[in-house]
Formats: structure tokens, sequence, C-alpha cells
């Protein structure tokens, strides 16, 4: 079901217009969020979670979304899988 991914800081782990294909969990490090190049809210961290409406609505990514610490761990469930 879930599966374990790691990102370097700066890392690019959603990108704005994609399609959507993983729903995230935060295990630890900090996520950014980004619109039209402009970051958005506070950054999310450990037990947050993100990419659940381009996989219920099949819709492109609404932001960007960036590895902020040095090792950042997450857990994703694929589209299918969530459904």
């Amino acid at each position: 079901a879930f599966e374990r991914v790691n990102f370097k800081k700066d890392a690019l782990i959603i990108e704005e217009g994609e399609e959507g294909d993983y729903y995230y969990v935060i295990e630890s490090g900090e996520v950014q969020f980004s619109m039209k190049d402009k970051v958005v809210g506070a950054p999310a961290k450990r037990s947050d979670t993100f990419g659940e409406l381009a996989l219920l609505y099949s819709a492109p990514r609404a932001a960007t979304c960036k590895a902020l610490s040095e090792e950042n761990s997450l857990f994703r469930v694929d589209q299918k899988t969530f459904r």
C-alpha cells in the first residue's frame, strides 16, 4: 500500500500542472508549497499530508511541493490504491 520515498533538500516532489499520481504523508522533514512561483502557506511537517485533490478529481496538480529539510522521508500511495 504505502511506499517510503526520500527526497534531498530542494528536490521537487510535485510540480504544479502535472498529472496527479501519488498522495503523500510526511514522516520527517518539511515541505514547502508554491503556486505560480509564489510560496503559499506554512511548510508542511511530520504527519501532514498532501496530493489528495489531484487523485480524487483526476485534475492537474494545483501547487509545486519542494523538500525543505536536508533529509525528507515521506510515504506515498498511488491513485489506484488510494481510490
